[in-house]
């Protein structure tokens, strides 16, 4: 039976979207939780998930359609199950690129997953997130995720070797700045947080974005479009360029001085 997928809503205010790209194509089969679009919002670029099994029967919404609204039909999905030969682990897509969704690339980084020898449980062989996390959680040296900030505190040989080599210094703390981040510290785990938050017009940086993505390309490994979060990252990069004191990373031997603006948006 032909099932509708239905452009979502990534946040409670949200209308339309954009249809950036699609990561399956008719005749592909998925099951509920593969990656199959990527959507752009005005503040980010999120993957969609398929919620039901079946093989993609047709795409209604091209790549790079603006302005799709909320709950219109973009694709078609017939329920059933058609599963080809699992891909073997590490075969690459013709030219020697992996098939990964990015969500799982990203995963993969973090978490130190050669992404190379897995086995792409996604459609054609594509490796999805749930690979890299069962890979991660298999392997003999894998431990516990701590969210404690102070065990987790990366130390400055780490950090320096992640900056790369030449490109941080690090600045001995004095006594004064240790006892304030101290205090910090323990403000963070025992005082209750109130955050504020602020209404921006940004008008005219919309109509700045949609011109740029009109001068895009369109294809090509070229191509690109622009959202809102890209641009007020490129402007809180430029800001740590400008206050260098603010480009900073804590250890407990001193402040690493980064030369590089490096910027990781969750």
């Amino acid at each position: 039976m032909p099932i509708h997928i239905l452009m979502p809503a990534l946040s409670p205010a949200m209308t339309t979207g954009t249809l950036a790209r699609w990561q399956v194509a008719p005749g592909d089969p998925v099951r509920a939780g593969d990656v199959i679009a990527e959507i752009e919002t005005e503040t980010a670029t999120m993957e969609i998930e398929a919620v039901d099994e079946g093989v993609i029967q047709a795409i209604l919404v091209a790549e790079g359609t603006e302005g799709v609204q909320v709950g219109a039909p973009i694709a078609v999905l017939s329920a059933g199950n058609a599963w080809p030969v699992p891909a073997a682990a590490g075969r690459p897509a013709p030219g020697g690129r992996i098939i990964a969704s990015p969500l799982a690339r990203r995963l993969a980084r973090e978490q130190g997953v050669d992404l190379s020898v897995l086995a792409g449980s996604g459609p054609r062989g594509r490796i999805v997130k749930r690979d890299v996390v069962r890979a991660a959680a298999t392997r003999p040296e894998a431990a516990p995720e701590t969210t404690d900030l102070v065990a987790a505190k990366p130390a400055a040989g780490l950090i320096l070797a992640r900056a790369g080599s030449g490109s941080s210094e690090t600045v001995p703390h004095d006594s004064s700045r240790r006892a304030l981040a101290d205090r910090l510290a323990d403000a963070a785990r025992t005082v209750p947080h109130l955050r504020l938050a602020v209404d921006c017009r940004v008008d005219q940086l919309e109509a700045a974005r949609v011109r740029l993505n009109a001068l895009a390309p369109r294809t090509g490994a070229r191509a690109y479009r622009l959202t809102i979060t890209d641009i007020l990252v490129k402007a809180m990069a430029l800001a740590l360029q400008q206050v260098p004191a603010a480009n900073v990373t804590w250890h407990e031997e001193g402040l690493v001085r980064h030369r590089a603006s490096d910027i990781g948006v969750t």
